[in-house]
């Protein structure tokens, strides 16, 4: 598919090696949108930067891509959107981002196939896969640049959220919200939204379940894309 429809917006993606996913669309519903500076770390296709630019009124909204076709695919999908004013893509490596910029919310859909094998496309292995120590970079990046009253927020498998959580921990970053995914009833978990803020704080712990057993749409998962996608 070399586009997808939205109710408010088009995302192109046939020059992106990572296409329109459910992580990103969830990701970007769920998030706090705050009226501020948002930074979207990688941001591929610009999704998550569009969801939330749609979810605002007056934030600035940065995208950061180090694939050169994925960064101006965004660009150009953000220049035919409603909110071309208030979102900018930039073609570059997000952990050379001037130090002296601050955001109050920073998000990211990462990269996260550590181990897996390589594919036959150079630049889907950019988008899939991280490097090992690209969690520890990023954990630190956000410390360098988020705001003290900032929020982070991430979509991981779930297998990995307890050496995140320890990871972000270890740097001063503390988890406020944890929403299991379960892509079906009955089924186990397989990702995980995490929100980290700059204090302790009591943990809000709930679960998003996207299906039921006769393949429904839930009623939670309704409300939360309801803006987003087309009926």
């Amino acid at each position: 598919m070399s586009s997808f429809t939205f109710k408010h917006f088009v995302v192109k993606q046939d020059r992106c090696a990572m296409k329109v996913g459910t992580d990103g669309v969830i990701l970007g519903a769920w998030a706090v949108a705050k009226e501020g500076k948002i930074l979207d770390v990688g941001t591929g296709t610009g999704l998550i930067a569009l969801i939330l630019a749609q979810r605002t009124k007056t934030a600035e909204i940065l995208g950061v891509e180090i694939d050169q076709s994925a960064a101006q695919q965004a660009q150009e999908n953000v220049h035919s959107s409603l909110w071309n004013d208030r979102i900018s893509i930039i073609n570059k490596d997000v952990f050379s981002l001037d130090a002296s910029l601050f955001f109050d919310e920073i998000i990211s859909n990462p990269p996260y196939y550590i181990h897996s094998p390589a594919s036959s496309s150079k630049q889907r292995d950019t988008a899939r896969k991280a490097m090992p120590d690209f969690y520890g970079n990023l954990v630190k990046f956000v410390c360098v640049h988020l705001n003290d009253d900032g929020v982070f927020e991430v979509i991981l498998p779930e297998n990995i959220k307890d050496d995140f959580i320890y990871l972000c921990w270890e740097n001063d970053l503390y988890l406020s919200r944890q929403t299991l995914v379960y892509t079906k009833e009955g089924k186990q978990a397989k990702r995980v939204l995490l929100r980290f803020i700059r204090h302790q704080c009591d943990v809000q712990k709930d679960v998003l379940v996207m299906m039921n057993a006769q393949n429904e749409k839930t009623d939670s998962y309704k409300r939360l894309i309801k803006d987003l996608y087309l009926d």
